[in-house]
């Protein structure tokens, strides 16, 4: 009999992950997992955003995201911008 090796959760959701220092490279003001899955940044796949703290950001955008890092959020609010969950 074939060992088993675990199993798939089929209620898993698809997070993609993504550095603020990443994000001050993008020219929108408003960023959200739609623009981002357009430009190629994440994966089409992806069903939820997590932004993560790494990394500096220098302007002032709103982005919409799924869950945020503390260090994420302050670094975003410092800059001027809001962090805003979806």
């Amino acid at each position: 009999m074939p060992k088993l090796k675990g199993f798939t959760n089929f209620n898993a959701i698809n997070y993609a992950s993504i550095n603020v220092g990443d994000l001050s490279d993008i020219q929108s003001d408003e960023i959200t997992l739609e623009y981002l899955q357009k430009s190629g940044k994440i994966s089409k796949k992806a069903e939820g955003l997590r932004i993560l703290g790494k990394g500096e950001i220098n302007k002032a955008i709103t982005i919409n995201a799924t869950y945020f890092t503390p260090v994420a959020k302050e670094k975003i609010e410092k800059a001027g911008g809001k962090a805003q969950i979806v």
